[in-house]
């Protein structure tokens, strides 16, 4: 039967799921609008307008790269095209624009990794704002934050925290020293669509294992870990061209690349990080969870036939719509993908596994932000707190149910398991401070090889480096 999943209820998942990360994990159902942060559920449009302002025309100027990662937050059209989430976008921004009288100028800078955060901090250094706002990737603020380059933005005008369109709980996460210095929440929609997910195709696994209703009701039951994850993917290989040889031609439980040893840690559950008893924030990534986290990924990644790894720039999602691997860990974005949608087979999503039993399970995200640059006059602040507070609004209320309506319900609606998963994903997502000031850890340890039996060298062999940068940070 159709499940029809009206973006209302969408909309109050989203009020609900940042403030998990750092609820009780038995609070109610996002859908009911109600979280640990408060009972949103009676907030309307009408009562959670922005404020009345006219700022005569004036120009807000907002940086971003430009790429595939911000290209879901920005739009620079002149007018509809027919696309239903661009337009969205678009429309977000007109309806800004319009109400509080003032005019967005977006500027592009060269898609590349490292020179965009260069030059931005080359431009601010010199005293030289490259606009009056910066879209950035939260992972390269964390430091440029520390060097004092942002303002903070907890007391800035016009930005009402309380209400749903900011996802608190990741911006809780991404305070440095206690202090606010990025701001996401509905106006990004490239936060919600990085969000990490296991897909998975469904004819394979009825034909290896039978009803696919069994790998829905394993994460039900809180029994979707490293062990079953490993299990599962050894029962799918098959010698596809019968050379005797593993390699791309085959069918695997799953294929992944460089990066998938990453989101799996990020995934697992497990935070890396705890309050000491002096009520220190500290890295806790050294224990028996860890030790035992490290061993799995090693036998998933190069002690079977459980998956084919290779190099960064392997089809991963090729290799998966071609029918030759039950599993792909990838995001949203991938998910509603047009290659995957054309597939001839049914597929569907999960959360990524977690480690044991005793977590939670864990939906991992990119989280992109708003900062200010610290060369910004503060009588800019008015206007651009009620831009950042509308454009948020907007989002919350019309992009991001536009982008649930095409990119998730044309595949999802009819199939009532994955929308419940879905459910599931959003009331767990959540970011990890460590994940974000150290990205890199655990994808070295993997790609290099480094056994459980070798990690407590590894670790200690950076212990004092990494402990101070997080104590400059955090404490």
């Amino acid at each position: 039967m159709k499940r029809t999943v009206c973006w209302i209820l969408m909309l109050s998942m989203l009020a609900g799921a940042f403030a998990a990360c750092k609820s009780d994990p038995k609070q109610e159902s996002p859908s009911t609008g109600t979280t640990a942060a408060g009972d949103t559920s009676a907030v309307t449009p009408a009562e959670t307008e922005a404020p009345d302002a006219g700022y005569g025309g004036e120009t807000v100027s907002i940086l971003f790269q430009d790429n595939g990662l911000f290209r879901y937050d920005v739009s620079l059209s002149d007018d509809v095209t027919g696309a239903l989430v661009s337009d969205a976008i678009h429309e977000r921004n007109m309806k800004t624009q319009e109400d509080l009288n003032v005019k967005l100028e977006w500027i592009p800078r060269e898609n590349d990794w490292d020179q965009y955060p260069a030059d931005v901090e080359i431009n601010i250094m010199a005293g030289e704002g490259p606009s009056d706002l910066i879209l950035f990737e939260a992972s390269r603020c964390i430091n440029m934050a520390l060097d004092g380059r942002f303002y903070e933005v907890s007391d800035l005008p016009h930005i009402s925290y309380d209400q749903p369109w900011w996802h608190r709980g990741l911006m809780e996460s991404l305070m440095v020293n206690g202090k606010t210095y990025m701001l996401t929440g509905g106006n990004s929609l490239a936060t919600w669509v990085n969000t990490l997910v296991t897909i998975f195709n469904k004819e394979l696994y009825t034909n290896v294992f039978g009803d696919v209703n069994q790998l829905y009701d394993l994460v039900a039951a809180n029994q979707w870990t490293f062990d079953k994850l490993l299990e599962i993917s050894s029962a799918v290989y098959v010698d596809n061209n019968g050379d005797g040889k593993r390699d791309s031609q085959d069918t695997y439980g799953c294929v992944t690349v460089g990066g998938v040893a990453t989101a799996l840690t990020r995934t697992s559950g497990l935070t890396f990080e705890k309050t000491d008893d002096n009520g220190k924030l500290v890295l806790d990534i050294y224990n028996d969870q860890v030790v035992n986290m490290v061993d799995l990924l090693n036998k998933f990644f190069w002690g079977g036939e459980a998956s084919y790894h290779d190099n960064w720039d392997y089809n991963t999602k090729g290799h998966f719509s071609e029918g030759r691997s039950l599993f792909v860990f990838n995001n949203l974005e991938v998910y509603s993908s047009e290659e995957l949608r054309s597939m001839d087979v049914a597929y569907g999503v999960i959360p990524d596994p977690k480690l044991d039993e005793t977590v939670e399970y864990f939906s991992y995200t990119t989280p992109v932000v708003m900062v200010l640059p610290i060369t910004l006059p503060t009588e800019r602040f008015d206007v651009c707190g009620a831009v950042l507070e509308k454009l948020a609004q907007e989002g919350y209320q019309n992009v991001i149910p536009a982008w649930y309506e095409i990119a998730m319900k044309k595949k999802i609606a009819d199939h009532v398991r994955d929308s419940e998963m879905l459910d599931l994903i959003y009331q767990k997502l959540n970011v990890s401070k460590f994940c974000v000031v150290f990205p890199a850890y655990f994808y070295e340890v993997v790609e290099s090889r480094i056994s459980s039996k070798k990690y407590s060298s590894y670790y200690k062999s950076r212990q004092n480096a990494m402990e101070q940068q997080w104590a400059e940070m955090f404490n």
